[in-house]
């Protein structure tokens, strides 16, 4: 679920766990007090099993539930499916944490598949993407702070190791959550360019148009899956 963060009182008291469910993967990290006290990103834990897609629909539901039912009633008994929901949810976030799940096929392509080349810091890199994507402020400068390192070393190895700038990736990782987001949820575009950090959705359009072919609201209309990209980014 897209959702922003901010700190108040003493940095060291601040720490959040985040789940992530989606149709292909699922992960877990440690938000914690950052620079400007924005959350920084630790202990990033990804995996893709074939069951990802069930998790997002058990939290879905508990949403729902808790949706439809809190603004009429707070009794103990309604809140006790959306309990068990959420527990169900994270027995199964604990069983693909446990386990190497198996990979995405490689007919389709996806930044959220499981990946064991290149160095240490590059998959920190791109596990810092896949969890902040969201966050508008992502850049290559903020993911070297994360990482303790500068932003042209952290662009330099990125692109060497990878073959894809750091900028491309982000931009990628955006736009194809995008397109998942059109086929999955009734979410206007409007509001999947915010969850997807873009500002303007104007701008966001272009991109998307760029990248698919297609402007967001034909891709929706064409019910299509994801598409690897036909374009690129510098």
């Amino acid at each position: 679920m897209t959702h922003f963060e901010k700190v108040r009182g003493p940095d060291d008291e601040f720490q959040n766990l985040v789940a992530y469910a989606g149709k292909r993967s699922c992960s877990v990290h440690i938000a914690k007090a950052g620079l400007d006290k924005r959350p920084a990103i630790e202990f990033i834990q990804r995996r893709n099993p074939s069951y990802a897609g069930h998790i997002a629909e058990y939290l879905s539901d508990a949403t729902v539930l808790q949706e439809d039912l809190y603004p009429v009633t707070v009794e103990q008994d309604a809140a006790e499916p959306i309990r068990l929901l959420v527990a169900t949810a994270l027995a199964h976030f604990l069983l693909a944490l446990q386990i190497r799940t198996e990979s995405i096929p490689p007919s389709v392509s996806s930044p959220w598949q499981e990946e064991s080349g290149g160095s240490s810091l590059v998959h920190e890199a791109r596990e810092r993407v896949l969890a902040a994507y969201s966050d508008r402020a992502l850049s290559v400068q903020l993911l070297a702070e994360w990482l303790r390192c500068s932003a042209d070393y952290l662009s330099h190895i990125y692109k060497t190791q990878t073959g894809e700038s750091l900028t491309a990736f982000i931009n990628r990782v955006r736009l194809e959550r995008a397109a998942e987001l059109l086929n999955e949820t009734g979410l206007s575009v409007k509001e999947i360019s915010w969850a997807c950090g873009f500002s303007e959705e104007s701008y966001f359009i272009k991109k998307f148009s760029t990248y698919f072919g297609l402007t967001p609201s034909q891709y929706r209309r064409t019910g299509r899956d994801l598409l690897p990209s036909p374009g690129s980014f510098s």
